[in-house]
């Protein structure tokens, strides 16, 4: 009976645990944040806008920032990169970490790739919940400067210069 048993109850135990920590959700993360309550349904208007701004007020050799950044380099043809690293803890597990972390790999990724803008495309809130932290804390240091607005979370910003202190 042990024989039956015992590998059941770790299957089962296994089961349980995996659903508590999301590990059992084979939904891609990007449906799971679309499903959220936190997100808004993406507008792909909007989204064709702002391909379509970055497209006719960049240059062709421009690298673009962007919380959804392979879309944004299929639609545009530009080179694109995520603000900050992508964390597996944070996307698959919530595990956060702190803001200011996220802050320093921005100065890194601009240091190193040297990008002038920053896109804000509505799509990635629930996948990388602490974007638009990040994006009110570059705002509110005067790090990023507004260049056009498509529509509220539809935006496009310019990168200035480093400010003393961040």
């Amino acid at each position: 009976p042990l024989l039956v048993v015992l590998p059941v109850a770790s299957l089962l135990l296994f089961a349980q645990n995996s659903w508590k920590q999301g590990l059992a959700d084979f939904r891609a993360p990007i449906w799971l944040a679309m499903e959220g309550e936190r997100t808004d349904r993406v507008s792909w208007d909007r989204v064709t806008e702002v391909y379509s701004w970055i497209r006719q007020n960049t240059p062709p050799d421009a690298v673009i920032l962007a919380n959804y950044d392979p879309a944004l380099t299929l639609y545009t043809g530009r080179a694109s990169i995520r603000p900050d690293a992508a964390s597996g803890l944070d996307l698959f597990y919530g595990i956060r970490r702190p803001l200011a972390d996220k802050i320093a790999e921005f100065e890194e990724i601009v240091h190193k790739f040297r990008p002038r803008y920053l896109a804000e495309i509505a799509n990635d809130d629930g996948v990388e919940p602490d974007f638009y932290p990040l994006l009110e804390a570059l705002k509110a240091s005067g790090r990023i400067r507004l260049v056009s607005s498509i529509a509220p979370r539809y935006n496009i910003y310019e990168i200035t210069s480093v400010p003393q202190g961040l």
